[in-house]
């Protein structure tokens, strides 16, 4: 009797080792499953009013992802990712996945692929600058700027010298609009004579101010931002090359 019960904890020993060397084979495949890879194939500079094919490239293991479960693109301005558009991309063979955006305005914008193919998943995110913009996200050109402000300046499409145009201005503070901000822009032209114009805020953090540029050639450009105790001013040039009626 003892014999037979000294065999059977055997055989119970050796099944649940075997059980264990199994799962941990298992967990073990699991683990060594290759991460999914994302390549973004669109440009970080894109027009106003065009409509853009966004396109990457996803492979698992250095090999093309043909069956992915879920691939999806999300397109938001900068400061509204509570708004972002939701595009499914559509498979396009050798791991090419795609999806049409329009681009309406000038402004900062935010695209974030997500990959799922069964347990892995995977997100990217890259900017695209639409239009005649320009980002302060060198610390070496804007030093003085507090790290919370985001500021995005540029000019509409299509500016021609001698015609009105608008001088555009995006400010945000931790990812929020700037809202009920002074702003001003002081645009000086080759020969020194300096305009002031006082900016208008259309949306949520955004300022307009209109100006005419009478000659072709650069111009500085000075912000002046203000609200209740920031005070604050970046330094930019603009360059009109085409003349009215061109």
């Amino acid at each position: 009797m003892l014999r037979k019960a000294m065999l059977l904890a055997i055989i119970v020993i050796a099944a649940s080792l075997s059980a264990g060397c199994l799962n941990e084979r298992e967990n073990t495949a699991e683990e060594r499953e290759p991460p999914i890879d994302i390549q973004v194939l669109y440009e970080s500079r894109q027009d106003a009013e065009t409509e853009v094919p966004l396109l990457i490239r996803v492979t698992q293991g250095g090999e093309p992802l043909d069956t992915a479960e879920e691939v999806m693109f999300e397109v938001w301005r900068h400061g509204q990712s509570t708004e972002a558009a939701v595009l499914e991309a559509e498979a396009l063979g050798d791991g090419m996945y795609e999806s049409m955006y329009h681009f309406e305005e000038d402004n900062y914008y935010y695209v974030q692929p997500r990959v799922k193919n069964g347990d892995r998943s995977t997100t990217l995110v890259s900017e695209i600058i639409v239009g005649r913009f320009t980002v302060n996200r060198n610390p070496d050109q804007v030093p003085d700027l507090p790290s919370e402000m985001f500021v995005s300046f540029g000019l509409q499409e299509g500016v021609a010298a001698g015609e009105p145009s608008v001088v555009k201005l995006q400010v945000n503070w931790e990812d929020e609009p700037w809202e009920e901000a002074d702003v001003r822009f002081e645009i000086t032209n080759t020969e020194g004579h300096t305009s002031s114009v006082e900016a208008e805020e259309t949306a949520p953090g955004e300022y307009h101010g209109e100006h005419t540029f009478e000659a072709l050639g650069e111009y500085s450009v000075i912000i002046y931002m203000e609200k209740d105790d920031v005070s604050e001013q970046l330094s930019d040039v603009v360059k009109i090359e085409s003349d009215e009626g061109e």
